[in-house]
């Protein structure tokens, strides 16, 4: 998910977030099976010790007026250079272990909020340590660089699939903006950090004082309460999406185009105080003050992660938790995340592939795999899917994966994905020489693996394969011993010629639990995910249970029919369920079906 989104952000950050970051930066998303949003953290002890051993040496550093040597002096003393490799060692394998910057983002947040703690135990609220913060963001921003080359060298492919499009942005203003290090506050103002004239000290990173900084805010608030009171301006405000309740940084942008406010700014006491101090243009001022209205706004984004902060220091507990998908973990050659989510896994097959394809031209089989599978990505696209693999006579799906936040609409979605693609196989059916295909669902946890490129294992994917499987096609007579088997258009000739009773349904099982899936089958948990969240009407139409309800997203009904428990190869017994989708079927079940009474009595009963 993005850092700055509506999910756990307030709204007053949205409306700056294109100004605080060129690219708005990815994070993982925390864990929401509580009450309460956390993301579980454990650090190895190592990064703690070596972040209070450089702090000391920082403390003593400027205590004893050292700060006049050259950072690079700070950087090859002997206590700064045995701490290097802990952090270089840590960066590396967090890179190694990456997913798209995901990880690193979290890291570095979590780096900040350790480190900013650290100081607050050495510094109290001393506001000493802001005039020499260069030393120390120099430092990491240095060791940082250098183990992303070296991870780059090493790691040619791995660092292309995980930074080649990546932006850096949040790094630098961990190691380099000051603030996310050492600002200690809980909610960053500017007289926590800033400097008074009186004082005579110029922060490292700000240089403008606190005075410059109060009279500037002053001024422009004052401008946008006249900006505010001007009739004429509406419409401007309006079409340049100005706020004239608060300062966020359109408004500021808008008002720094006033020359009067420019003015007023320039002709100020302070400001004119900054400039023969700094030897800046007035111009360079106000780009200082942006500066520090970006970086407090940033700050403040940051916090509202920290307080999402549970740090685990009972290592007994680290295997269940990472078992889990809670865990986030910090560590020398650990892995620092088992990516568990929510999701619904889908298996199309080209029923009966091999036996039809031997008897074809390889590339006549190749042109016809192409009318079949090539509309699969853009109609799970449509949906919040997208292809985890292609399987030769088949494809794999993935849907609620890679959401911003994960919803309740991924079951369904893999569901109205499959009714599309069955329909596109029968629009083309007459134009290839392969008769069927199945297709299994089922909904469940995954664990997201990271092998190149991101995919999905675990039982729930199993078990969606399990029921995209199908035996042998079988139509038994009711008043005849006859067996029928092969491809449908075949089978419809021998019920035609001996007057077989047949159903509709696509999804069948027999006395032995063998599963006949030529349609849509999805999983009990499917089917009981989807109506949880959706209100299913019950039905009861030629001696069969079904349920439906109108989809306002595809414009029909989808009806779902137990089609009975079916022997899945590692699962055992499991209920398995049929998609029904045909318009006439439907119209027939909605108009002669005959609601269940008593339906939602037992909906009662099972609710615990």
């Amino acid at each position: 998910m993005k850092l700055i989104n509506k999910y756990f952000i307030p709204e007053i950050f949205l409306q700056d977030k294109e100004a605080l970051f060129k690219k708005n930066p990815d994070i993982p998303e925390p864990d929401t099976s509580t009450e309460v949003n956390r993301y579980i953290i454990y650090v190895t002890p190592k990064l703690t010790s070596a972040i209070e051993q450089l702090i000391y040496h920082f403390k003593k550093y400027i205590e004893n007026h050292l700060y006049r040597i050259s950072v690079e002096k700070f950087n090859s003393q002997d206590i700064s250079v045995v701490l290097r490799p802990v952090f270089e060692t840590l960066f590396i394998n967090i890179f190694k272990n990456d997913e798209h910057g995901n990880y690193l983002n979290l890291f570095l947040i979590v780096f900040s909020d350790i480190f900013s703690k650290k100081i607050l135990e050495a510094f109290g609220r001393d506001k000493k340590p802001l005039r020499y913060t260069t030393i120390i963001c120099d430092y990491f921003w240095k060791i940082f660089e250098d183990a992303l080359k070296k991870f780059k060298n090493e790691s040619p492919l791995l660092y292309a699939s995980n930074y080649q499009d990546f932006s850096f942005e949040l790094a630098e203003f961990i190691f380099l903006d000051q603030l996310a290090l050492f600002d200690v506050s809980p909610d960053p103002i500017a007289s926590n950090f800033l400097f008074s004239q009186k004082e005579k000290k110029i922060n490292a990173r700000f240089l403008i004082s606190l005075e410059t900084y109060n009279e500037i805010n002053d001024i422009l608030k004052k401008g946008l309460l006249k900006l505010k009171g001007k009739s004429e301006y509406k419409r401007l405000l309006k079409r340049k999406k100005i706020t004239t309740d608060r300062l966020n940084f359109n408004t500021i942008n808008f008002l720094f185009r006033n020359n009067e406010i420019l003015l007023k700014i320039a002709n100020s006491n302070n400001v004119k105080k900054e400039i023969s101090r700094l030897r800046i243009s007035p111009q360079e001022i106000t780009y200082l003050y942006e500066d520090i209205m970006r970086s407090i706004k940033i700050k403040n984004i940051l916090n509202f992660y920290k307080k999402m902060f549970v740090y685990v220091e009972n290592v007994d507990e680290l295997e269940e938790l990472q078992e889990k998908g809670l865990l986030f973990r910090f560590e020398e050659g650990k892995k620092i995340h088992k990516n568990i989510k929510n999701a619904t896994v889908f298996f199309m097959d080209i029923r009966n592939f091999t036996k039809t394809s031997k008897h074809m031209n390889p590339d006549e089989v190749t042109k016809q795999l192409h009318i079949i599978l090539d509309p699969v990505p853009d109609i799970v696209i449509k949906f919040g899917g997208f292809v985890d693999k292609m399987l030769g006579d088949g494809v794999m799906v993935l849907f609620g994966v890679k959401n911003d936040i994960s919803t309740d609409e991924h079951a369904l979605n893999a569901v109205r994905s499959a009714i599309l693609l069955h329909e596109h196989f029968e629009k083309i059916k007459k134009s290839v020489n392969f008769n069927e295909i199945g297709i299994g669902i089922n909904t469940g946890k995954i664990s997201i693996a990271q092998f190149g490129q991101v995919t999905a294992i675990g039982k729930t994917v199993n078990k969606a394969a399990r029921l995209c499987s199908s035996k042998e096609k079988k139509i038994v007579a009711d008043d005849k011993s006859l067996i029928v088997t092969g491809p449908s258009y075949e089978i419809a000739k021998e019920i035609e010629h001996d007057n077989i009773n047949s159903t509709p349904f696509l999804v069948t099982t027999d006395d032995a639990n063998n599963l006949y899936n030529t349609g849509i089958a999805i999983s009990n948990t499917t089917y009981l995910f989807i109506k949880k969240v959706y209100n299913l009407i019950s039905v009861t139409y030629d001696n069969t249970n079904f349920e439906y309800f109108y989809d306002p997203l595809l414009k029909r009904n989808i009806v779902f029919r137990y089609a009975g428990n079916a022997a899945l190869k590692g699962f055992g017994k499991e209920k398995v369920y049929e998609v029904i989708w045909h318009n006439e079927y439907v119209m027939k079940i909605k108009k002669y079906g005959e609601k269940d009474s008593l339906d939602h009595l037992f909906d009662n009963w099972l609710k615990p």
